[in-house]
């Protein structure tokens, strides 16, 4: 079920759209990790429920700025997921209940709760055909844990990445030259946490780019 809106407001020079969802879903496929087999196998995990809100907006407040943005907040819940996979400390201390642990009223795994992104870009004419601009955007997301068993070790705690970016346009956008700083303040994050398969109680995971600076040339025919 969804229900939203798309508005816009002072000649098109704000827009601003928001969307109410609520989703049941039954005999939900879940892929997690086995600690017994060491493999990443299929379970139904039986019902899950997703419900929240989305936004975003769109602004034009003076000559050459653009403000943009959007955020979410997404409760993920399963509603009923018995025999889920066990932990690797479950199965080390030998408290995995028989048939696997009851996940059923945890949140959904690699679902972050609240996610919001703002973004805004300042234009500048220099000349006929030649313009500069500068760009800076600001995205984050709370906290969430990527294993399938809920394991807390692969847990990523909520985190922020500025980037910011810097660039000419001449001969009527057929050529760009572009200074750019991303993860700005070199966050550290993982995109991924996982058990590492033949190595029982270890963890391997995907980090994201740490601070990265440089300069583009881009040409278009």
């Amino acid at each position: 079920f969804e229900v939203g809106a798309r508005t816009s407001w002072f000649d098109n020079r704000l827009t601003f759209n928001a969307t109410l969802f609520y989703s049941d879903f039954s005999n939900y496929q879940a892929s997690s990790f086995d600690n017994v087999t060491s493999s990443q196998i299929l379970r139904n995990a039986g019902k899950l429920r997703s419900q929240g809100v989305e936004v975003d907006f769109a602004a034009r407040p003076w000559r050459g700025a653009t403000i943009s943005g959007g955020g979410a907040f997404i409760d993920a819940v399963f509603d009923e997921y018995v025999g889920a996979p066990c932990t690797v400390v479950q199965n080390a201390t030998r408290t995995c209940p028989v048939g696997g642990q009851d996940l059923s009223g945890e949140r959904l795994n690699n679902n972050p709760r609240w996610q919001f992104t703002v973004r805004g870009q300042q234009d500048f004419e220099i000349a006929s055909g030649t313009t500069a601009y500068l760009r800076a955007e600001y995205n984050w997301r709370d906290d969430v844990i990527y294993g399938g068993d809920l394991n807390p070790a692969t847990r990523q705690p909520a985190f922020g990445v500025a980037n910011f970016r810097a660039g000419l346009t001449f001969a009527d956008g057929a050529y760009e030259i572009v200074g750019f700083l991303e993860n700005a303040f070199d966050e550290s994050y993982a995109l991924r946490i996982y058990d590492s398969p033949g190595f029982t109680g270890s963890y391997s995971a995907f980090f994201g780019p740490a601070r990265t600076w440089g300069a583009e040339l881009r040409a278009r025919f």
